[in-house]
């Protein structure tokens, strides 16, 4: 079987943005490869399933930052070595597969709202891709390096049963560098409804970084694919 036969297409559809801004609709897209191991050790790099490939997503440019409160978004931005990101994806039969390097100088964590604290942001779609949150949409926060709270799930009013940490039997390493550290999770499919991974199927996707040096304060906020408010609009996946 060829390798595209065994890929799984992550897509992020990008729609023009609002705020006077003017952008030509384009797709960002990257290919996860499947993985035939019985059997994957988390150690923090996934180096035995992603191999010598580049990153499937790079979040390290300007152009990728967000405006916040009214500054231009780069104002506090001290470039790749104050926040940045590289992902790899994979996936098996049981699992969404994630690893990467987290670049951020400052780490920021609070005990008493986790979803104030330095992250990374996974956002999936796994049915239809439109504006209105349902269902099929998901917003995980990601914080490998925070051994308290690792991840949870932001939740969405109108969704049964979804609650923070409603993603459940999710998994994940970490592994310190300078500056930052690796990373490597899985996410069981079967937290993520009805959707069926196969070759060719398709996930709608978009990922961030939110940088925060102090308690409460938002730095700095990066997305794959550059696109404004896509934890309010569904289909910027």
């Amino acid at each position: 079987m060829s390798f595209l036969a065994r890929t799984l297409l992550i897509l992020a559809v990008l729609a023009p943005l609002s705020f006077g801004q003017e952008r030509a609709a384009s797709a960002a897209v990257a290919e996860a490869p499947f993985d035939e191991s019985p059997a994957i050790v988390l150690d923090g790099a996934g180096a035995e399933w992603r191999g010598e490939r580049e990153p499937d997503i790079l979040i390290d440019r300007p152009e990728q930052l967000i405006s916040l409160d009214g500054r231009a978004p780069a104002a506090l931005w001290r470039g790749p070595a104050d926040a940045s990101v590289r992902v790899w994806f994979g996936w098996n039969s049981s699992d969404l597969l994630l690893c990467g390097e987290v670049q951020d100088d400052h780490e920021q964590h609070d005990t008493e709202r986790w979803y104030e604290g330095d992250c990374i942001e996974l956002y999936l779609s796994t049915a239809d891709v439109v504006a209105e949150w349902g269902a099929d949409d998901w917003q995980v926060m990601i914080a490998p390096s925070w051994s308290e709270r690792p991840w949870g799930v932001y939740p969405r009013a109108g969704q049964p049963g979804r609650a923070d940490g409603g993603c459940g039997g999710v998994e994940g390493a970490q592994q310190p560098l300078p500056g930052g550290y690796r990373f490597e999770a899985r996410f069981p499919w079967r937290s993520f409804g009805r959707f069926a991974p196969g070759a060719g199927a398709e996930l709608g996707l978009n990922f961030s970084q939110c940088d925060r040096d102090q308690r409460g304060f938002l730095e700095s906020y990066a997305t794959w694919t550059g696109e404004a408010q896509i934890a309010m609009r569904a289909e910027r996946r």
